[in-house]
């Protein structure tokens, strides 16, 4: 059965994630393939044919027991979480029990104001709530597909613009390292959604619930212990019967259950209970007085608390919903897939031939490397079992390596990569092709193609915004769910080969494709050897 993900779910794969590009650094890439495939045998091959989502959940169980003397972040965010919860709710409540108190003071020579109570304690939350609700009906009726709610893109935007005016003032030096640390934050933005922002919703929504409970809590105390009269006056030319059709208006949702006189007061009560200032309240019956608080009771409970109780109930469906929407078919989970499906097929009868290596680097737009050894006919080749890898691409070659560069290379390349070569255009660097007549064939082929698109760029040219504009084409002319790799070829050799990539130009390109903040995206090195 498979298993929903949860928070914590999401937070360890990350740590895992983050520790294996640490491991990388030290022990090599080799040593991850050995573990992971090693874990897809002994625990997850009867799961050949899932999709990237289980086979990740698998994966991360597996981890987990792996590190299960470790306090795991996702344990530490769980535990940590609960705390935060209970102490938003005990923070409300008593900040909602001091300010109904506050309000509550009656020293007998001036009845306790109900307007005032009201606009406290009732109309500044309904108006919270009302926005709240604005933004979600919005947020329904968008256009775009899995698009954030709107407070939340106002306040990203935002966060963005200010951090574009910081990389302003930073050196060029530094530029680079800046710009790609906000596309990893876009990035991270994209792949998990809304994700991070619902738990904190959550606590606010806890917040609000336990204010409500402390303000209700408060004054049905008080209530009780304490003789109080309520009354109303106002500046205004507002007559009684004015001020019963509102009482009458607020109190419909619960008339039917408590009528006039027994959940709010009646026009009499309403009549009587009016200040004047001159006058005093001696002239006041004690009845009309009083006939006040179950309406101030109900209000904080209908409008108070149990609009809190819907948000927060509508923000956990959200995070659920949240957490479905998360395509783990993405650039950032690839390379675990296929160090998991990897499988050695044999070329026998090939082996007296001339063999070559090529190295096969993977890295996504988090800067993780992925570095793989395929050998040419006559040596054992490596492929993944994994189907839903094998998708049939798309191959855009540059003019200049289109000589260089030829079909059997590449297919060799994709049985690497997780992906056939099916198609290979040649074109031209300097044609607009999302507008200009050269660009019309490949703007037909990217529109009804169904696959990742390798774009073969040369490792050496530095990507200049001219290219970066290019690949921000491809993507807008792509479907959404294609990944976009960036596979990067080494300078021509006179001889017909192609040199290795300089390391330095590779680190280079991850930068400039990690400020774009696309987590379709990755960077893929070819270099024979």
């Amino acid at each position: 059965m498979k298993q929903a993900w949860q928070l914590p779910d999401i937070i360890d794969l990350e740590y895992f994630l983050n520790l294996d590009r640490l491991i990388e650094q030290e022990e090599g890439e080799d040593a991850l393939i050995q573990r992971d495939r090693a874990l897809y045998l002994k625990h997850l091959k009867a799961s050949d044919a899932a999709g990237p989502a289980i086979l990740l959940r698998l994966w991360l169980d597996a981890m987990r027991k792996r590190h299960a003397a470790n306090l795991l972040p996702g344990r530490l965010w769980d535990e940590a979480y609960r705390l935060a919860a209970i102490l938003a709710l005990c923070i409300g409540a008593v900040m909602g029990a001091g300010v109904a108190l506050s309000l509550l003071v009656y020293n007998g020579r001036e009845p306790i104001n109900v307007s005032t109570f009201l606009l406290v304690l009732v109309f500044s939350q309904v108006f919270l709530v009302v926005l709240n609700f604005i933004f979600l009906i919005l947020n329904r009726f968008r256009n775009r597909d899995k698009a954030p709610h709107p407070a939340i893109s106002l306040v990203s935007r935002l966060f963005f613009i200010l951090l574009g005016w910081l990389a302003s003032k930073i050196p060029v030096k530094s530029l680079q390292e800046f710009q790609a640390a906000i596309g990893n934050m876009r990035m991270t933005g994209q792949v998990y959604g809304s994700v991070y922002i619902w738990p904190f919703f959550l606590l606010i929504q806890l917040f609000g619930i336990g204010f409500n409970l402390g303000a209700l809590a408060a004054t049905l105390l008080q209530i009780t212990c304490v003789d109080l009269a309520f009354g109303w006056q106002s500046t205004l030319e507002l007559g009684p019967d004015t001020a019963y059709s509102i009482v009458r208006f607020l109190a419909a949702p619960w008339a039917w259950l408590l009528p006039q006189g027994v959940g709010f007061p009646d026009a009499a009560h309403i009549a009587g209970s009016r200040m004047i200032l001159k006058e005093g309240i001696y002239h006041l019956a004690t009845t009309d007085l009083v006939s006040w608080w179950p309406f101030l009771c109900m209000c904080i409970l209908v409008y108070g608390l149990l609009p809190r109780l819907g948000l927060f109930v509508l923000g956990r469906f959200m995070l659920k919903r949240s957490l479905l929407q998360i395509n783990f078919n993405t650039a950032r989970f690839r390379p675990v897939i296929r160090r998991m499906t990897l499988e050695t097929l044999s070329t026998s009868g090939l082996t007296e031939q001339k063999t070559t290596q090529a190295k096969l680097h993977v890295t996504d737009n988090d800067g993780s490397t992925d570095e793989q050894t395929m050998e040419q006919p006559g040596a054992d080749t490596q492929k993944s079992n994994n189907p839903a890898l094998y998708q049939h691409a798309l191959v855009l070659v540059p003019e200049d390596l289109a000589e260089v560069l030829d079909r059997e290379s590449l297919e060799r390349f994709g049985l690497k990569a997780g992906f056939n070569v099916t198609e290979a255009e040649v074109v031209d660097e300097e044609c607009q092709i999302e507008k200009e007549p050269c660009g019309k064939e490949i703007r037909s082929r990217l529109k009804e193609h169904s696959g990742p698109v390798v774009v073969v760029r040369e490792a050496w040219m530095p990507p200049l915004r001219e290219t970066i504009d290019f690949l921000k084409q491809i993507r807008r002319m792509s479907r959404k769910d294609n990944a976009i790799i960036i596979l990067l070829a080494g300078r021509p050799e006179p001889d017909g080969g192609l040199r290795s990539v300089d390391r330095q130009d590779v680190e280079q390109w991850q930068r400039q494709v990690a400020a774009i903040g696309d987590p379709g995206m990755m960077v893929m090195e070819f270099d024979l050897t």
